[in-house]
């Protein structure tokens, strides 16, 4: 069966998470029997670390499967500001990103891409969380500074003809631009909770539908055939995988 696959940080790891509805969940429930939804998400790395991971994982697709959808989510970690090690200034982020989208466009020209900008968060959470922690730790991001990281992101998808799915302004604007507000879309100020994924799911299947209206879940048909439209008759005739 041929693939989705979803590339990014925690806040794509989780978006499995039971409880959550996260938007890879969803998806893979709008895709059952249609695309094999995968989740390629890691916790905390940046886009300097998800690049030599991401060769490798590109390197072992199933026999005969392609990926037909490619969504990369990174920049969420690249934006803590320093000392964190995690830091990754947005010169050195983009090139990086640069690498990621050179090599899927060398190993399956024919994969659909979609870039993601990093979330918003709630810096008063995110402190409030931080300090919490035996020992306490430090705010490691800013909002103005995520926001230009969002911001290289979509330079990036204009320069490269990219679709991106800007989901900073997304959960921003749906925030009415109030910060006290922001702490309903996450659960701790940085990862989102089931109202931010349904944003992200709700904005990724609108910009599908107009990007690549090809993999629009709701218009492909099964691999296999529905059970009504089985020959009962001569069922192993009926049932082989078709085109989607």
């Amino acid at each position: 069966m041929d693939q989705i696959i979803l590339f990014g940080d925690s806040i794509t790891q989780g978006s499995f998470e039971p409880g959550l509805d996260g938007f890879g969940q969803r998806l893979a429930h709008a895709y059952a029997r249609k695309l094999d939804v995968i989740n390629r998400g890691m916790s905390g790395y940046n886009a300097k670390w998800a690049w030599p991971v991401f060769r490798q994982v590109r390197q072992f697709p199933p026999p005969g499967a392609h990926v037909r959808l490619l969504t990369i989510w990174l920049g969420a970690n690249d934006a803590c500001i320093p000392p964190s090690p995690q830091c990754h200034p947005i010169p050195d982020f983009v090139q990086s990103m640069n690498q990621i989208l050179d090599h899927a466009h060398a190993t399956s020209p024919g994969t659909k891409i979609m870039l993601l900008t990093p979330p918003p968060f709630s810096a008063a959470y995110r402190e409030a969380d931080l300090a919490s922690r035996s020992p306490p730790l430090k705010l490691d991001r800013s909002f103005e500074h995520t926001r230009a990281y969002g911001e290289a992101i979509k330079e990036l998808g204009k320069a490269r003809q990219i679709p991106v799915l800007d989901v900073f302004r997304h959960i921003w604007e749906d925030a009415g631009k109030s910060e006290d507000k922001m702490m309903e879309y996450f659960t701790d100020g940085l990862h989102l909770n089931r109202r931010g994924y349904e944003i992200v799911y709700r904005e990724m299947i609108g910009l599908i539908q107009e990007s690549y209206s090809e993999l629009d879940p709701e218009k492909m048909e099964y691999i296999f055939v529905p059970w009504k439209d089985v020959d009962w008759a001569n069922p192993e005739g009926s049932l082989v995988p078709r085109k989607v």
